[in-house]
C-alpha cells in the first residue's frame, strides 16, 4: 500500500466507517458474516500497513422483484472501489455513485469525491428499508495474506 493509496484511504475512512455502521445498525450482519465483519471493522478503523494481497469488501443491497440495488465498498492491494449501481433485467447495470483508484497506475476516476457527495450516498442508505416488497442484505470479504 503506497502512500497515494494509503492518503486516499485516510481521506475516505469515516465514510467508510460510516457505511459500515449503517449496515451495523439495520441488524444485517448475520452470524455467518460476524467474524469478516469484525476484521473488516477493525481494518476501517486502523488502516493497518498491509504489504500482502489482502481483499475486504462490504455491501448492502435492496431486492425489489428483480430490481437490485446495491451500495458496495472493495479495498484490495491493487486499489479500492466505492460505488452504488442498480441492477435490473431489462437494464443490465447502471452506476449511479463511484469512486475507484487503481494503486498500478496511482489513477483515480469517479464522482465520490466531496463531502456533499458522500453526504448524498451515505443519505442513500441511511434511507433504504424493506417497505414495498423490498428485502435488505449485505455481504462481507475478509482476506488477508
Amino acid at each position: 500500500m503506497d502512500q497515494t493509496f494509503r492518503s486516499l484511504l485516510l481521506r475516505y475512512q469515516n465514510y467508510l466507517l460510516e457505511v459500515f455502521q449503517l449496515i451495523e445498525d439495520k441488524e444485517l450482519i448475520d452470524e455467518q458474516n460476524h467474524e469478516a465483519a469484525n476484521h473488516i471493522k477493525k481494518f476501517l478503523e486502523n488502516l493497518p500497513e498491509l504489504n500482502s494481497e489482502f481483499e475486504l469488501a462490504l455491501s448492502i443491497s435492496k431486492t425489489v422483484e428483480d430490481h437490485v440495488s446495491t451500495w458496495s465498498i472493495d479495498i484490495t492491494d491493487e486499489g479500492f472501489s466505492f460505488r452504488s449501481f442498480s441492477t435490473d433485467s431489462n437494464i443490465g447495470e447502471i452506476d449511479e455513485w463511484y469512486l475507484h483508484y487503481y494503486d498500478s497506475t496511482k489513477e483515480y476516476e469517479g464522482n465520490l469525491f466531496n463531502d456533499g457527495d458522500w453526504d448524498l450516498y451515505l443519505e442513500e442508505i441511511a434511507d433504504l428499508d424493506e417497505y414495498e416488497g423490498g428485502k435488505l442484505s449485505a455481504q462481507f470479504i475478509y482476506r488477508v495474506g
